[in-house]
């Protein structure tokens, strides 16, 4: 194996695990890299690398945990923390040119001030992602390449040997980096923390809404769904970013319409079906019906997402094969959440005032309908 490739593996087995935290990293790494980069590739478990977790034996890590480690931590912690890492890297000369610990001491007050000013989480100067490790470099501070420390110091150190003075110092330089860039994006990771969970909380909230729906709304058919769907856009005035697209989740509706809905039932009529010679003096008779137009609507409970009310009116057709009277009749059918599956109405055929008893159709079918098993499985996505 070459020199140089003996240090890019481990540059890529330093960095792949920085931000690792093994309950006994102390043991198992000894004097850290106090060895040469062969060796250490060998007999060096990558796991072993704690620096700035909260297993490593360490004054700073051991000062800025005590200050980021709470649930949640305080912004004055926290912007504390970041402070005390800028001064330290600022007059350490472990970390190499005075530019470039300038650089960092700024961007790290930066972060700070940030804090103290309530910066959204994820925007600048305290976007997390920003100091993570990646390819030797941070986002944030690109002057940094911890790769490229331990090529120029230890890039001539023979296999087994012992590191020369240049090598130990890049290979201390190098620890030190990565130290801080893990201590800076675990302080800024802890002050995103209550955003995250907030959003987690609106994200689950939402879902349940979205669940609820579709569940505890009235069944719909496939052109009933249309025109929702159709309508929910219409009414979307959310604010669009360069590309035109939408910024931030769609409203969850709180009503919907109710067109050309059939269903099947039982029709009550306050005089009997008396036909000539047939005997038959019920009073009940099958019906099927057709809603014409109607509306149901609902409110929301915002932290649990449940539905709360949840009851519509509609204008409605009835057809029931009544001998020697009027079959067809209009009135109103009234929904309630409660008992969505079964509803009643009242409806004038001819001259006859009749009571309806509804099983929606829908609701029975809705589990065999494509469009319902596709709402179903993108929202278990």
């Amino acid at each position: 194996m070459s020199t140089r490739l003996r240090v890019l593996a481990l540059a890529t087995l330093l960095l792949g695990a920085a931000i690792a935290q093994a309950d006994e990293c102390q043991d198992q790494e000894k004097d850290g890299l106090a060895a040469s980069p062969a060796a250490f590739v060998i007999t060096v478990p990558p796991t072993s690398l704690c620096y700035g977790a909260a297993t490593e034996d360490n004054s700073l890590t051991r000062e800025i945990r005590r200050l980021v480690d709470q649930t949640p931590a305080a912004p004055r912690n926290l912007s504390q923390a970041l402070q005390e890492l800028a001064s330290h890297v600022r007059t350490d000369g472990t970390y190499g040119d005075d530019t470039v610990r300038e650089r960092y001491a700024d961007l790290a007050r930066r972060a700070a001030t940030g804090i103290e000013s309530g910066v959204g989480p994820g925007n600048d100067p305290v976007a997390t992602a920003d100091w993570r490790v990646n390819g030797g470099k941070t986002r944030a501070l690109p002057q940094v390449d911890v790769a490229q420390i331990l090529n120029d110091s230890c890039g001539q150190t023979p296999p087994g040997a012992t590191p020369t003075p240049a090598c130990q110092g890049g290979i201390n330089r190098a620890k030190a980096w990565l130290r801080v860039f893990q201590l800076t994006e675990r302080t800024l990771t802890q002050y995103s923390a209550p955003a995250i969970s907030a959003l987690l909380q609106r994200s689950t909230t939402r879902l349940a809404m979205w669940h609820a729906y579709r569940d505890d709304g009235l069944p719909q058919f496939q052109w009933e769904w249309l025109l929702n769907s159709w309508r929910l856009n219409k009414s979307d005035d959310r604010k669009r970013d360069a590309a035109g697209q939408p910024i931030g989740p769609m409203k969850v509706p709180t009503d919907q319409i109710i067109f050309l809905h059939p269903g099947v039932g039982l029709e009550y009529r306050d005089k009997a079906n008396r036909s000539s010679g047939s005997g038959d003096d019920s009073k009940t008779s099958p019906l099927v019906y057709l809603e014409l137009i109607g509306r149901n609507r609902w409110s929301w409970n915002e932290n649990t997402g449940e539905m709360i009310g949840g009851s519509g009116i509609s204008l409605v057709a009835t057809y029931a094969d009544r001998n020697h009277d009027t079959k067809v009749g209009y009135g109103l059918l009234f929904h309630s959440r409660l008992t969505k599956n079964y509803t009643f109405g009242i409806t004038r055929s001819g001259d006859t005032t009749n009571v309806v008893f509804n099983a929606d159709l829908a609701e029975f079918f809705k589990d065999k309908m494509a469009y319902w098993k596709g709402v179903e499985e993108i929202s278990t996505k």
